[in-house]
């Protein structure tokens, strides 16, 4: 009998901690994000001669799980018909608590370059009289502490 009260609590600690990972894994893959806002940094554009426009990006970050997120850092692109024109990043580690939400703000980039010549493309398309859409892709990952998650949104513009 006292053999198996080391062998029950090994079992027991290995059922809490697989239990409390498989929950932290769970409320990393369904983290929900939503954009907040946007605004242009015009003292780093400025300070960078305007060869990069800067902006800061706020998003929502919701956990609706019983366990936390912990995140890492985010790398993501601004991707207009298949060329990235810009980049999201945030390199210092936050947690969305278990059952909350939080706003975080992110750092962006785009290539004044990238910009103009989207632009072009953009008047062109609008001009010939085809699709009047604009569809942007932003791709990339979230990492956590327990690994990466993928992200790959779009968004449609209809004008």
């Amino acid at each position: 009998m006292k053999k198996l009260i080391p062998i029950g609590a090994v079992v027991a600690a290995f059922y809490i901690i697989s239990k409390y990972l498989t929950g932290r894994s769970t409320a990393m893959k369904n983290l929900s994000i939503n954009p907040v806002s946007i605004s242009i940094d015009s003292q780093k554009s400025r300070d960078a001669f305007f060869t990069q426009l800067f902006y800061r990006v706020k998003i929502n970050l919701i956990n609706n799980e019983n366990q936390p997120v912990i995140v890492r850092g985010l790398d993501l692109d601004v991707i207009y018909k298949n060329k990235t024109i810009g980049k999201i990043t945030r390199d210092s580690d936050f947690t969305v608590n278990a059952r909350s939400q939080k706003v975080v703000e992110l750092n962006a980039a785009i290539s004044s370059s990238n910009i103009i010549t989207s632009i072009v493309e953009i008047f062109s398309q609008f001009k010939e009289g085809s699709d009047k859409s604009l569809t942007f892709n932003i791709v990339g990952f979230i990492d956590t502490d327990l690994g990466a998650i993928p992200v790959n949104f779009t968004k449609k513009l209809d004008f």
